[in-house]
This record gives C-alpha cells, sequence and structure tokens, in this order.
C-alpha cells in the first residue's frame, strides 16, 4: 500500500497545531510528480503522529503569477480555511506558540513558487531562506526554466493568430451594456476585447501577458498579494505569512528567497525529501529524464485544487488505455484553482495564457475536466464556452473535452505506486523522511504524540 491508502487510515489524532497551506505553482507539466505526491502522503502522516495537521491547497497557473486576476480566489482560499478551523477549534485557536496552555497554533500560510534552472551564490546552510541577490539563473535557456519567462512572445503569437484568422468574439460590452460580436482585425479590436471579457486595464495590449523574471516574479506575486492581504477587513486580525520560492526540476532542490527565516512549514520538509530522492537516483532512471528534458505532456487537465491531480488523471488514462503509461513526470498540463467553476468570469490572464500555450505551442488535442461531481464538471465546460478566446481555440485546434467525476477516477485509477514511482523510489522516500537533514524549526522534531499513527509508515 502506498502513503495514499496509509493516509486514509488516519481518523483521529490529537491536535497540537494546524499549518493551513496554499501552495501556488506553475501549470508545467513537470511540476509535483509520482515522488512528490507520495513524499506529501507520507509526510502527512509523519506530522499528524506529531499533533499537527496539514490543510493543503494548491492553485496551479502558468508561471505562478498572482495579478488582479488570480488574487481573488487565494484570498478566498485563505478566508474559508480561516473560518473552517475558526468553527472546529473556537476559543482555543490561537496564532501564537506563546498562546494558551492546550490550544491549538494555527499557522495560515501562502507559498508561492517559480522554477528554473538556478544556483546559489555562498549559500547560507542555515538559513530557511537565501538572499536572493545570491540567487543565479545557471542557464537562461535550460529546458527547466518556467515558459512564462517568454510570455509576451507567446501572447504575440496568440494576437497574431487571432488576426491573421479573422476570429469573431462574442462578448458583453460594459459601455454599451449589451453583448456584441466583432471580428478582431487588430490589436485595438483585441484590446476592446480584453477591456470588456477580461477587466484589463492597462496603457497597451502587449502589458496583458509580460514576460515573468525567473527568480523575482515569486517575490514580485508575494508584494502584490501582501498589500491585498493587508487591506482585507476579514483577515485583518489574522497573521498570514507568504513564503516565496524557486523550484530546480532537475534536482528537485527548492530555493526560498522570501526572507522569512522564522517561518518553516511541511512544504519544506516535502521539498527536502524530494530533492534527497531524486538526488539518489541513478541518471539513467526515467524520473530524472522526465523533469529535465522540454515538456511533452499527452493531456491538459482543469480541475479545483487536488494535490494528486496528476496522479489521478494519469493511472485513470493508463486503466482505460494501457498504450498511455502511467509515467506522471512531464506528461499533464495542469490548470487549478477555486475559480475554474466559476462559469460567469474569463479565465485569468497567466491562466488564459498557460492554456493557450498548452495547444499552439504544445500541441495538446485532449482537455480533462474533473469535477467533483457532475455539476461542476459541466460549470467547467461552461467557463471553457464562455471564454471569448479559449473557446475558439479549443473549436479551431480540434481540441477534445473530457468530463471526468472525481469518485470516477478514483475508482478507476489504480492506486498502486505509480508512474515513474518504482521500488527504489519508495524505498528511498521512506530513507530520505528518516534521513534528510531537518531544520531546527521543522515540526518534525516535535515529540510523537500519536504513535499508532506514524506505525502507518512502512520502515518503522
Amino acid at each position: 500500500m502506498d502513503a495514499y491508502g496509509r493516509l486514509n487510515e488516519v481518523r483521529e489524532f490529537p491536535v497540537e497545531a494546524a499549518q493551513m497551506l496554499v501552495s501556488i505553482r506553475c501549470s508545467d507539466a513537470r511540476d509535483a510528480t509520482s515522488i512528490e505526491t507520495e513524499v506529501t502522503n507520507s509526510m502527512r502522516i509523519e506530522y499528524a503522529a506529531r499533533g499537527v495537521e496539514v490543510n493543503l491547497q494548491r492553485v496551479n497557473l502558468a508561471g505562478s503569477v498572482v495579478n488582479s486576476h488570480s488574487v481573488g480566489e487565494v484570498i478566498q482560499l485563505i478566508v474559508d480555511g480561516v473560518d473552517h478551523y475558526v468553527e472546529r477549534f473556537n476559543s482555543a485557536l490561537t496564532y501564537s506558540e506563546a498562546g494558551p496552555a492546550g490550544g491549538v497554533l494555527f499557522v495560515p500560510v501562502v507559498q508561492i513558487t517559480g522554477h528554473a534552472d538556478v544556483t546559489v551564490v555562498n549559500p547560507d546552510p542555515h538559513g530557511i531562506s537565501q538572499n536572493v541577490e545570491n540567487v543565479r539563473v545557471a542557464d537562461p535557456h535550460s529546458p527547466v526554466n518556467c515558459g512564462m519567462s517568454h510570455a509576451s512572445d507567446a501572447w504575440s503569437a496568440v494576437r497574431k493568430w487571432l488576426v491573421e484568422n479573422k476570429i469573431t468574439a462574442r462578448f458583453y460590452d460594459r459601455s454599451l451594456r449589451d453583448h456584441v460580436s466583432i471580428t478582431l482585425n487588430s490589436d485595438e479590436d483585441i484590446m476592446r476585447l480584453m477591456n470588456n471579457a477580461y477587466t484589463f486595464r492597462g496603457q497597451n495590449i502587449e502589458e496583458f501577458l509580460y514576460s515573468i523574471d525567473l527568480i523575482h516574479q515569486p517575490l514580485r506575486s508575494k508584494a502584490f498579494l501582501r498589500e491585498k492581504l493587508d487591506h482585507n477587513v476579514r483577515l485583518s486580525c489574522v497573521p498570514v505569512h507568504i513564503n516565496a520560492s524557486i523550484l530546480h526540476y532537475g534536482t528537485g532542490r527548492e530555493v526560498r528567497i522570501d526572507g522569512n527565516q522564522h517561518i518553516h512549514t511541511f512544504l519544506d520538509d516535502v521539498a527536502g525529501v524530494t530533492a534527497y530522492v531524486i538526488e539518489r537516483l541513478p541518471d539513467n532512471h526515467p524520473e530524472r529524464a522526465a523533469r529535465t528534458i522540454k515538456q511533452k505532456p499527452v493531456c491538459g487537465l482543469i480541475c479545483p485544487p487536488l494535490h494528486d491531480s496528476r496522479d489521478l488523471i494519469m493511472n485513470y488514462l493508463s486503466e482505460m488505455n494501457p498504450n498511455v503509461g502511467n509515467n506522471v513526470a512531464g506528461s499533464v498540463f495542469l490548470t487549478t484553482g477555486a475559480d475554474v467553476v466559476v462559469p460567469y468570469s474569463t479565465f485569468g490572464r497567466y491562466k488564459l495564457g498557460g492554456i493557450a500555450y498548452s495547444i499552439m505551442s504544445l500541441g495538446l488535442k485532449d482537455y480533462y475536466l474533473i469535477g467533483r461531481n457532475k455539476g461542476e464538471c459541466h460549470l467547467m465546460e461552461m467557463k471553457l464556452k464562455n471564454d471569448p478566446i479559449l473557446s475558439v481555440l479549443f473549436e479551431k485546434f480540434e481540441v477534445k473535452v473530457h468530463m471526468v467525476e472525481l469518485d470516477d477516477v478514483r475508482k478507476k485509477a489504480n492506486r498502486k505506486a505509480v508512474g515513474s514511482l518504482d521500488e527504489q523510489c519508495l524505498e528511498l522516500i521512506n530513507e530520505g523522511i528518516r534521513k534528510f537533514p531537518r531544520h531546527e524549526r521543522s515540526a518534525l522534531n516535535r515529540p510523537v504524540v500519536a504513535p499508532r499513527v506514524r506505525e502507518l509508515l512502512r520502515g518503522f
């Protein structure tokens, strides 16, 4: 049984602390492979054994860019999480380790993670976060660098295609207070579409999607989110922390650059074990190759936040058609978020840009929509049809949309060691959990309060 099965056996344990985490990651098909999913599930058991509950929500969008389009759903995830824990623990909930005895320490954290081929000059061996001025892009042309570092070129290609094909767009014109249909013959026409359908308020059309800075974008997103959180009345008394990091797909190493030396979370431990495993895999292991070559996904996926969504869909597809294979690394271009089931709004800038890139540049012909029920599936389908640009791209590039319910996927998906997660990977994961260098602030240093929970992990 893998950690997914064992995690389901964790029913109740004494909760002394709760980490509520919103992880913002890229849509790139190489992000969050089976190794990280297995580590995540195993680490949740380790944390539970120490009285720490982990509530992990994921938002996947191209470039991990937090802006006016994506910030609303991030804040809503935080508000929903806070409401859940306040209702559950009431006055026992505390935000400080100096809180009352018997209280539940509540730690809400957003982590924004980009990805690139980075190295650190003069790294601080004891620091949770590194000085961003010491972080360098080792190879600006590396295939592990985020494609949104060329977002301006991708957006230019989309605009050129729209104009050359004289695409007709239907949208609600806010000045006319009526629906209109116009032929996109120029950037001026596209600007009108962006202003009305995508609430774009920039000065020129090029600003709608800009190329990100591989190192500094996570910090820019952090600054944007921090400003919005600091002016949010509902969260005015909640100390929400924002971490920022850069992940190297090839090595699995994650570099924190946020300066929050006092904030160590579950995600830091997951990153540590993942890097431990990848460093020890043979050079010819398929996981290594899939993480470093240019992404060639077999499908696209749109769904609400699910930390194991890539594993689920690949195992589902391999059960339906064994020729597909179930190597998760590099196989699924993922777009998630709370807003994907909101049909009366268009997709945000970098979700739009990412999906368009997956169709026009990566050549995807199949997109799957996973909903928690049939209704959610249809809401996502409606959202695609209501988006003036994506609806046309799906039609003209003949992209098939497949709607599947979550329960159906879980039943049909093979829950054994999946994809490239062979026995060697499983053994390294269990070894890594015991031996990877833990930071002194890690919750793994807390005493075990529920040993029967910990026994669910193999090797103990």
